[in-house]
């Protein structure tokens, strides 16, 4: 058997696993376990495949591994100033320093965020002052305590 990848934990393991199985090819999660108890790299899950399976194996793993480290696909926007494309993860323009403009849904949306909040942290102090003034009122501190008859 030959070590395939190198997990970055159990889930991963699993992942790579699943897409093998799916390619016809029997693997092997090792550590797994030992992982989960000391989570430090030299008990990182490991992921095994028979000697004849390698080559198609390491391939898949390969193609795993360059999905799993590859950015996220976001959207781009347009420069106003000077109509460099930017990536949609950037707030500014990396040519101009000019920032982003936001479109008017999403600042209705920030809005309507905003007023949400503002309306439940109103509910919450209004059910909180109304269960205040429903209790009797406490007696100073310095009163003396309540004799108690039977």
């Amino acid at each position: 058997m030959k070590k395939v990848y190198l997990a970055k934990d159990r889930v991963d393991a699993d992942l790579l696993k699943e897409l093998l199985a799916d390619a016809g090819i029997r693997a092997s999660a090792q550590d797994e376990l030992v992982f989960s108890l000391y989570p430090i790299p030299a008990f990182y899950p490991t992921v095994w495949v028979h000697d004849e399976d390698y080559a198609a194996a390491r391939a898949i793993a390969g193609e795993f591994e360059r999905s799993q480290n590859s950015p996220p696909a976001t959207a781009t926007w347009t420069c106003p100033k000077c109509g460099e494309r930017v990536e949609g993860r950037f707030k500014e323009c990396w040519k101009c320093d000019a920032e982003v403009k936001e479109s008017e849904e999403t600042v209705a949306l920030a809005r309507r965020g905003v007023m949400l909040f503002v309306a439940v942290v109103a509910v919450l102090l209004v059910v909180f002052l109304l269960a205040r003034s429903n209790r009797p009122p406490m007696p100073p501190r310095d009163a003396p305590p309540p004799i108690l008859r039977r």
